[in-house]
């Protein structure tokens, strides 16, 4: 976005990303602002006509008073009528074991294999990942472990309208169809009314 010239500004939990971002700001000669914070309690100055969370980010807050929390900070720092886009994993993809995948044969400098489990009534996935870097003297495994929480469309469009913000549109993930029960991930798009 800085680079089509817009203003931006970055927020991550990880001190770590933000001065990876930081470096690749200044290696790139942009001005980027970054701050560290969670998204369910950041403070940051200025107001924003937009502001986007990608990734399923919002899937990685565990407790649906946290999530609330993430929309209210939003709406304090949007502007008049600015739009809040956001993407989610369905409970239908973390039920199904969508986030199960694996590069083990192949070629590349890193190889994958990711291992889901789902917990339909705390609607917790687990997702054990295994990572082998072949590039360099010596290759290196990387194992992590992530959790995401499922939330049901409705269920997040009502927060949003909790916070004063207006849904304008759910769609199924990567298209501008409207979303169903079968999608996976889905886009929202958010207005300050």
């Amino acid at each position: 976005m800085a680079n089509r010239g817009f203003d931006v500004t970055g927020i991550d939990i990880s001190a770590e990303m933000i001065e990876i971002a930081r470096r690749k700001a200044r290696e790139a000669s942009r001005e980027i602002e970054y701050y560290v914070g969670d998204a369910s309690g950041f403070s940051i100055p200025g107001k924003f006509e937009l502001v986007v969370s990608l990734f399923d980010s919002l899937n990685y807050i565990l407790e649906a008073d946290k999530l609330q929390q993430a929309f209210d900070r939003v709406f304090v720092h949007l502007e008049q009528d600015g739009l809040f886009i956001f993407d989610m994993n369905t409970e239908f993809a973390l039920a199904a074991g969508f986030f199960d995948q694996s590069n083990v044969v192949g070629r590349g400098p890193v190889l994958y294999d990711w291992r889901s489990s789902y917990n339909g009534l705390t609607r917790i996935c687990r997702i054990d990942m295994k990572f082998l870097y072949r590039k360099g003297p010596r290759p290196r495994e990387i194992e992590l472990v992530h959790y995401q929480r499922a939330y049901e469309i409705d269920e997040v469009c009502a927060m949003a309208r909790t916070s004063g913000l207006e849904v304008d549109a759910v769609y199924n993930g990567y298209s501008f169809r409207p979303a169903s029960r079968n999608s996976d991930r889905v886009f929202v798009v958010a207005r300050k009314a």
